[in-house]
């Protein structure tokens, strides 16, 4: 028989014991916890810097019509008190209508943003009852045209799910509602399935806006080239104004270094005067040759020559680069 004090001591080490391995235990578990709330939610901060990827641009671009159906794209200064809402800013923009009497609105009077969220890149909408008041298919195609262009040009947006009334819509008028919708091609005109495409920008009836027509070419073709000719050429279809006057030709075009060095005959100037007029032929010329990654500037030459002023003050006697933003609304002061 062991002595007392010697049983004593293998209880108090038996407990010690124990102790060590439930303390074990409970860091494992708390490790185990730990490991799957990370695999399951991210960090406060990886979550905030996804959401401002996604929801906290400085400018919005919101798609509204003409009267002939095409989309242009009007772009608004994002308000501090909106600037951590961009989607919402955005749908509520296009729930307001355009500024301009001259566009309209693609979505039904009335029409409210009742929830939004972002799962994963498809920012989900839900529209009070009154969006179903579309009644045509026309109708339809420009309102879901519109909408996706808007929010599927925020960063890190992929589609857009539309909800009414907190339910999916199979579809209205023709036009699936059931799946999550990409944006397409802006004013698309050619075949389907193009090997590469470009966009001409040309004047509304009114000489107010630009708007941009995407156009298909083969993968061989020297895009700014082309472009350039498309606009010079003017619009194949009606609704569109021309930028560039009848009969100016394209006599060369290089790009070097980032500057697109464009040589047009004396034609282009000969706009009989009117600053609108000289202000949408140099936007629309910019705005072609700025789509492209590897034109950083434009040099603009008549004749061959180099001219300091255009004939309503317009300087082109250096590079100038391309504007940012087709149509900016400036808020009246």
């Amino acid at each position: 028989m062991l002595p007392f004090f010697m049983g004593e001591k293998r209880v108090k080490l038996n407990k010690i014991f124990l102790s060590v391995i439930i303390g074990i235990f409970i860091l494992i578990a708390a490790g185990c916890s730990s490991f799957s709330a990370k695999a399951r939610v991210p960090s406060q901060g990886q979550e905030k810097q996804e959401v401002s990827e996604v929801v906290f641009p400085q400018m919005v671009t919101v798609y509204f019509c003409t009267e002939e159906g095409f989309m242009v794209p009007v772009t608004y200064s994002v308000n501090k008190s909106s600037s951590k809402d961009a989607v919402k800013f955005a749908v509520e923009k296009l729930l307001a209508g355009p500024d301009s009497k001259y566009l309209l609105r693609t979505i039904p009077v009335d029409t409210k943003l009742r929830n939004w969220h972002i799962d994963s890149h498809t920012v989900v909408v839900d529209f009070s009852k009154d969006f179903l008041k579309m009644n045509k298919h026309d109708q339809v195609v420009l309102a879901v045209n519109s909408l996706c262009l808007t929010l599927g040009n925020l960063p890190e947006v992929k589609d857009v799910q539309i909800l009414v009334e907190g339910k999916m819509v199979d579809e209205i008028c023709g036009v699936a509602t059931d799946q999550p919708l990409e944006k397409k091609l802006i004013n698309y005109r050619g075949e389907n399935n193009p090997e590469v495409t470009y966009k001409v920008y040309y004047s509304d009836p009114y000489a107010l806006h630009m708007i941009p027509i995407t156009l298909a070419a083969s993968s061989n073709e020297d895009l700014p080239r082309k472009a350039v000719e498309d606009l010079i050429h003017g619009p194949y279809v009606e609704g569109l104004g021309p930028t560039v006057m009848r009969g100016t030709k394209l006599l060369g075009l290089e790009v070097k270094d980032g500057t697109a060095t464009v040589n047009l005959s004396r034609e282009a100037i000969e706009y009989g005067g009117g600053s609108t007029a000289e202000s949408m032929f140099v936007k629309s010329l910019l705005l072609t040759l700025g789509q492209f990654p590897e034109i950083k500037r434009v040099q603009i030459l008549i004749d061959g020559k180099k001219i300091d002023l255009l004939p309503e003050g317009t300087e082109i006697g250096k590079p100038l680069e391309p504007p940012k933003f087709a149509n900016l609304y400036e808020e009246s002061r």
